[in-house]
């Protein structure tokens, strides 16, 4: 069984040698697609890539998010920003810039429907948002939306905005105002007071949902080197942290059941150039997978301990030590070299017991209470914090001035929190702004995690830490449907069972 292992070790260190060496070079950045509902395809140029996005999905320069009749899409940039797009819209990501690029502009095209933008420029980030012969910029941390349903809409919620026509139209729009172009000539422009749009109610709902999960942050991302991923809200809403000798801040889940597994409810995702990633189903799946490992501990079950998030980013991430008899979904290989043969660019996985997915619907209970015992000692979990500004989020703060329906008060977290709006309830509050530089995540092999107890991830040996103490006119709005059912098929037969104990990181794809 012992010399099984090394050889399953050696196998994968020698397909993948090759190709990580590329991958290395190849600093490619890339955003996620945080929330997904109903009929959303991803595009490459007039191609489908993918014809049924997930969340949690890697989106690079060149996408189009398209959405269906039903659906709804949210992309979250690096620095916290995010787009929205709503049913029959298309959204194109024309330029992603790498953290060596920070002073170019990250740029996106609306090509068809309506979307919303919350985008911030307190470091410096900048963004352009194109749309039919236009284009508008932030000036100021803003929120606006853009229609092409009828003649292009350019509407600005919160902030200025400056909106221009290449040599035939240049303005800065201010909070509370809008521009509409005409159809047939983009430099006829006209100037009117906002109306209000069914859809702006979504907006608010979804800035609500982050909000609430801002709320339970804790200390945990502060010593990761990496505060300002996305992802670590999801963490902090959606299960407890735990100070664990040897290996620094631990993350398990909420109500982690009997057998359950963290490659257990997820999909293999063929990407060109990368070949098959993970892309986790469940809502806060984003960070435990492309950086850090999983580790199984007999006392606590499945926990992820953080590594490199922000250095590098990794298609999936290793295992360090499994439960008996645990047997993880191979990658795939395309072509079906090993493991088990598939073509497909979307494979489904699902075995074993699922975790509720409540963070991203809501329905948040967590406070960070429940203590765990390890080695016959009780340890608590991280507290929440007091002030949850930290790490370059928003605070929200619910009021109960308005004679309407209560509204939200808000602060960016940059200037300390001192400019203090209150917004009515049809318009929605900003996405969460940084105070520090963001470090933009590329596709490139993270550096080798250090400590002392072996183990193999191509092609490198690693050890874990060391011990240290959609259109009709006009759209009408539906709330979101209650999430559905995902019932995958079933795993795909493996051919060659992996070790029990120990899983190496599966070989990135390349040519052979």
């Amino acid at each position: 069984m012992r010399g099984h292992r090394l050889l399953v070790s050696l196998f994968a260190l020698v397909m993948g040698a090759g190709t990580l060496l590329a991958q290395v070079q190849a600093t490619t950045a890339l955003v996620r697609l945080s929330y997904v509902q109903g009929d959303v395809k991803i595009l490459q140029g007039e191609a489908t890539q993918f014809g049924q996005a997930q969340a949690n999905m890697p989106l690079l320069a060149g996408y189009t998010l398209s959405t269906g009749k039903d659906g709804q899409a949210e992309v979250e940039f690096t620095d916290g920003s995010v787009a929205r797009v709503t049913p029959n819209s298309q959204l194109r990501l024309d330029k992603l810039p790498a953290a060596d690029e920070r002073d170019e502009p990250t740029e996106v095209t609306m090509v068809s429907g309506l979307g919303y933008f919350e985008l911030n420029t307190g470091n410096g980030q900048h963004f352009a948002v194109h749309f039919n012969a236009a284009q508008a910029q932030p000036v100021t941390n803003s929120i606006f939306r853009i229609s092409l349903d009828n003649a292009p809409d350019l509407s600005v919620l919160v902030g200025t905005v400056r909106a221009s026509v290449s040599g035939a139209f240049d303005q800065t729009v201010e909070e509370g105002n809008s521009l509409h172009f005409a159809a047939d000539d983009a430099s006829n422009v006209t100037t009117a007071s906002i109306q209000s749009d069914t859809w702006d109610q979504w907006n608010q709902d979804r800035d609500g949902q982050i909000a609430q999960q801002a709320q339970q942050q804790t200390s945990a991302r502060e010593t990761s080197g990496a505060a300002n991923e996305p992802g670590w809200d999801d963490l902090d809403a959606n299960g407890d942290w735990y100070s664990v000798e040897g290996y620094g801040n631990v993350w398990v889940p909420n109500n982690e059941p009997q057998g359950w597994d963290p490659y257990g409810n997820g999909s293999w995702a063929n990407y060109p150039g990368w070949g098959y990633t993970w892309i986790s189903g469940y809502s806060w799946g984003w960070l435990p997978y492309h950086c850090g490992a999983w580790n199984y501990w007999d006392s606590m079950g499945w926990g992820w301990v953080p590594g490199q998030c922000g250095l590098g980013w990794q298609p999936v991430v290793t295992i360090w030590n499994a439960p008996h008899g645990y047997r993880p979904p191979p990658r795939p290989i395309p072509g079906g070299h090993i493991g088990f043969p598939s073509r497909d660019k979307l494979i489904a996985v699902s075995h074993g017991p699922a975790l509720p997915n409540r963070g991203i619907n809501g329905g948040i209970t967590n406070h960070h209470t429940r203590p765990v015992r390890m080695e016959g000692q009780r340890v608590d979990p991280l507290p929440v914090l007091e002030n949850p500004t930290q790490g370059g989020r928003l605070s929200y703060r619910d009021t109960g001035t308005h004679t309407q329906p209560v509204g939200r008060t808000y602060g960016f977290a940059g200037d300390g929190g001192n400019s203090v709006h209150v917004l009515p309830p049809i318009q929605a509050a900003p996405g969460r702004a940084p105070t520090v530089a963001p470090t933009r995540p590329v596709f490139r092999a993270a550096p080798p995690l250090q400590g002392s107890r072996p183990v193999i991830l191509a092609p490198q040996r690693i050890s874990p830490p060391a011990p240290r103490p959609i259109a009709p006119a006009p759209r009408m709005y539906t709330p979101p449907p209650a999430p559905r059912t995902y019932s995958p098929p079933p795993a795909p037969r493996m051919s060659s069972p992996p070790p029990a104990s120990h899983m190496s990181a599966p070989a990135p794809s390349g040519h052979h």
